[in-house]
């Protein structure tokens, strides 16, 4: 049989196309095949191989070649865009998004937006107030400045503007704008934007403006994807919804870098800021996600890292969290989130539900105004340790809803505004161990019952919330403006409480007016118990000898406040029996002025001076139910010990030391004196 001839130019054709699949092929089968992208090259193509002479010019477009194994290297540059990874990675194959070396990298939520300045004069040459329409055709997707924010006022928009890449604030009318420079007013009807800038700018040289289209800038479209590792990006400008009964409604806990209820997720070394919500979302997001589709929450949320991020000026909060397993959230920098001032539950500078076998470790969170770290509604197995917690709003640390058990061990937290060091409601389990607690507006530790819901164990079975089982073993707590712990009056169902071998310090810096030293407080549900109870078991201990006669209270006055001095709260509750109350050097008025005490903490620079250590007794301290570290990442050994997160007090001498970074005491950011 004779055999046709083919074609010379078809032959050429085949051996091309062979050619051409072995080589990708080939270029698929190596480990750590990398794809670049690099928008400022003069050669950049998003129908390119992605090569470093023949790059992406978008991260998307990479991320739609990417497989397990790939790395995605993206040079300095802003890309206004979503990246959206069709696929995760694999175990020892990840997926790796990261930016270049030394460069910087961002990505953005916003347009840019041209305007014309307003000026009564024509002939003016610079002006504070400018004006422009604002296209639909700007926005492909969902309008933001057509979504009502969720709880905020009517007309709050979920829309943002910029000004030299900073965020201005909405208002809601015209003689408001006028009237406060650094805000934005839109009219929805005319589709009309106008802001009122903090300087004038010239006609000639414009201000930079944006507005955000996007509702996040690095989220898949698809749920539960896995292994994927985001590295050195800064991300911001996004404009996603507050979290509002996420669970259930259409406003999901969603940031602008989006886990989408993925599964082994590594977030390293990014700057995530400026979104009208959250920064980071690494849970289940809700019933409906961040497109507004109801697409089913997969098994196996979690396991994610989440490390060394800076997470700055968020509208709601940093990092939030529903449903997930073991994540690890350690050594990031959480400060100034709820910039937009939520008064709604939800805001936290870390925000988790059913954070079950998970950990917070090394953080530092700072003058957010809103919860330090709020872990809600079961904590099976989580811990929360050496985070450094400084001037935050409401409660540095929050526990609720759940039977533990959880360890919080190992933390400074000061300076908290309007609240407690460390607060739990509705929360069993939890044993707090080994912290500094100093200078908070309320106490030093407030835990209490204030509902009657229900929770989930692990076997699916439901139980009533209480406070029980609580531990409070080996804290320092000092110059805590309320008292140093409050804890609900010993009836069914609130007991077994322990509070003991504390250090309760008061006056190292001042001594505040009216405020009994060493003071203890109980709370108490008026469901099972009242304030008549309470103060018939005070007097009962006078009556008995078992407390002074010469110390006995007006009863009418201290029915109002249920304070107890030390020896009470001793007597009556049976804590804090090994318990130190040493005597320091007390803070001096100086020519009208607070001379510096013997123990001062920072907030901007988190340095600790210490005039006397020797003040800081050994305890036999109960051993804490994990392996510990100290501050500084040094083992505690299970022998007597230090109160508190520091365990190498030296023998003489004052101490000057820089919690900020935590490192260990070897390292060159610790001196003593």
């Amino acid at each position: 049989m004779r055999c046709k001839r083919i074609p010379l130019i078809v032959l050429s054709v085949l051996i091309a196309v062979c050619l051409w699949g072995l080589t990708s092929w080939t270029l698929r089968a190596e480990p750590n095949h990398q794809l670049v992208v690099a928008q400022q090259h003069p050669s950049a193509s998003d129908q390119n191989p992605g090569t470093e002479n023949k790059p992406f010019r978008t991260i998307n477009a990479a991320a739609q070649q990417a497989q397990p194994g790939d790395t995605i290297l993206v040079h300095a540059g802003i890309y206004r865009e979503r990246v959206t990874p069709p696929r995760g990675g694999e175990p020892n194959q990840p997926i790796v998004y990261e930016a270049a070396s030394g460069e910087t990298v961002v990505l953005r939520g916003s347009e840019v937006w041209s305007a014309k300045p307003i000026s009564a004069d024509a002939s003016t040459t610079s002006s504070a107030y400018w004006e422009g329409p604002l296209p639909r055709k700007l926005f492909p997707g969902t309008d933001p400045f057509t979504k009502q924010l969720e709880r905020m006022p009517e007309g709050y928009l979920r829309g943002q503007v910029f000004c030299q890449s900073l965020p201005l604030r909405q208002v809601l009318d015209l003689e408001t704008l006028n009237a406060q420079p650094g805000v934005w007013y839109f009219d929805p009807q005319k589709r009309w934007l106008r802001v009122h800038l903090s300087q004038a700018y010239p006609r000639s040289k414009p201000p930079f403006l944006e507005v955000s289209i996007r509702r996040a800038v690095f989220a898949p479209k698809i749920r539960g994807l896995g292994y994927i590792h985001v590295r050195g990006f800064v991300m911001e400008h996004g404009a996603n919804p507050f979290p509002s009964g996420f669970w259930r409604s259409q406003s999901p806990q969603a940031g602008i870098l989006s886990t989408r209820s993925g599964h082994h997720w590594l977030i390293e070394n990014n700057t995530v800021r400026f979104a009208k919500s959250l920064g980071i979302d690494s849970g289940s997001e809700g019933r409906y996600d961040i497109d507004g589709l109801e697409q089913p929450i997969p098994e196996g949320v979690g396991y994610h890292i989440i490390r060394h991020n800076l997470i700055t000026d968020n509208g709601t909060g940093g990092i939030a969290g529903w449903k997930q397993t073991a994540s690890f959230i350690a050594y990031n920098v959480i400060e100034r989130n709820n910039r937009l001032g939520f008064t709604a539950p939800e805001t936290g500078g870390i925000k988790v539900h059913g954070f079950v076998d998970g950990q917070i470790i090394g953080n530092v969170l700072r003058d957010n105004e809103c919860f330090g770290i709020w872990v809600d509604n079961v904590y099976r197995g989580a811990r929360i340790s050496r985070n450094l917690v400084l001037g935050n709003q409401g409660a540095g640390i929050f526990v609720e809803m759940g039977g533990g058990p959880i360890l919080v061990d190992n933390n400074v937290v000061a300076f908290t505004k309007l609240g407690d060091g460390i607060y739990t409601h509705d929360a069993s389990g939890v044993t707090v161990a080994h912290n500094w607690l100093q200078a908070n507006t309320h106490f030093g530790v407030y835990m209490r019952t204030v509902t009657d819901r229900r929770y989930s164990r692990a076997d699916g079975s439901s139980v009533q919330v209480a406070t029980q089982r609580q531990r409070i073993y080996g804290n320092v707590l000092i110059d805590n403006y309320r008292g140093h712990i409050s804890l609900p009056y010993p009836v069914e169902p609130d007991l077994d409480n322990q509070s003991d071998y504390n250090l309760l310090i008061n006056g190292t810096l001042w001594k505040w007016d009216g405020q009994e030293p060493q003071r203890f407080v109980w709370n108490y549900r008026s469901k099972f118990v009242n304030r008549d109870r309470i103060v018939a078991s005070l007097q009962e201990a006078f009556a008995k000898g078992e407390l002074p006669l010469a110390e006995q209270p007006n009863f009418d006055l201290w029915r109002e406040t249920l304070a107890l001095p030390l020896p009470w709260w001793r007597q009556l509750t049976g804590n804090d029996t090994h318990s130190a109350v040493p005597l320091i050097q007390e803070g001096e008025v100086v020519n009208g002025a607070i001379a510096k005490g013997a123990i001062t903490l920072g907030i901007s620079a988190p340095n600790l001076d210490v005039a006397d250590p020797a003040v800081f007794p050994k305890l036999a301290i109960p051993p804490l139910p994990l392996p510990s570290q100290d501050f500084w990442g040094s083992p505690i050994s299970n022998t007597p010990r230090f109160p508190g997160p520091f365990q190498n007090w030296p023998q003489e001498g004052s101490v000057h030391w820089h919690l900020w970074p935590v490192k260990s005491p070897k390292s060159t950011n610790m001196t003593q004196k």
